[in-house]
């Protein structure tokens, strides 16, 4: 289970939805990424479909890996669906001929906020989230980090994760970085939640350098 789902199934009080439309936090990517289409599975199907051809092409000799990545990619896009995810990236290079395998997979969830009393002064609603990501002992808060950009707080926690590399060998482990920043909205108690996925573990520090790259150029409109 994800953090996002785990706080959606702990009675998080219900939203109301704002009269305008809240701010869009956008993104300044370094290199060549591809976004993979969450509005329906149709669409979702639709652009895994042309990521896995782009990437691999059509030769026979490719078609069990391009199986299993779509087959990995059709998992995790509709994991990310459930858990109320509005955008899905994944990264090819960072720079000509340099690969960085890495998915970054943004959550705003409708039904998440924060109690009515603490207004919303950033600092004060990333305090509040802290406390309550600290009481669900969330994977990682031990690790809590403290960000800014312009109109929002950010807390950056990550921890490392094991998956099977396939069903069929439930045995073999891949590990995984996981690197979740809480964003507060500007304006609101509201929060977003972008996660950055990795299997380049032992680079760690030199991936959270560049994670941090990333939330530090992003912004939110209006901001």
């Amino acid at each position: 289970m994800t953090d996002m789902e785990q706080l959606m199934r702990t009675g998080a009080q219900p939203a109301r939805r704002a009269s305008s439309t809240p701010p869009t936090l956008r993104f300044r990517l370094i290199g060549r990424w591809s976004q993979l289409d969450l509005r329906s599975e149709d669409a979702a199907a639709a652009s895994i479909r042309r990521y896995v051809q782009n990437l691999l092409g059509s030769a026979d000799a490719e078609a069990q890996a391009r199986a299993l990545l779509r087959r990995s990619l059709h998992e995790g896009v509709g994991m990310a669906r459930e858990a109320s995810a509005v955008s899905m990236f994944l990264a090819r290079e960072i720079a000509p001929g340099t690969a960085m395998p890495v998915t970054l997979t943004v959550y705003s969830p409708s039904n998440l906020t924060m109690s009515p009393s603490i207004g919303t002064a950033p600092a004060t609603v990333a305090d509040q989230l802290q406390k309550g990501l600290t009481t669900l002992a969330v994977a990682g808060i031990d690790t809590a980090t403290r960000l800014e950009i312009e109109g929002s707080h950010i807390l950056r926690v990550h921890h490392e994760r094991q998956d099977p590399v396939h069903e069929a060998t439930p045995d073999v482990p891949m590990r995984k970085l996981m690197v979740d920043y809480w964003y507060t909205v500007p304006g609101s108690k509201q929060v977003v939640l972008v996660n950055f996925m990795t299997p380049l573990v032992d680079l760690r520090d030199v991936m959270l350098e560049f994670f941090d790259s990333i939330v530090g150029a992003s912004r939110f409109d209006g901001a």
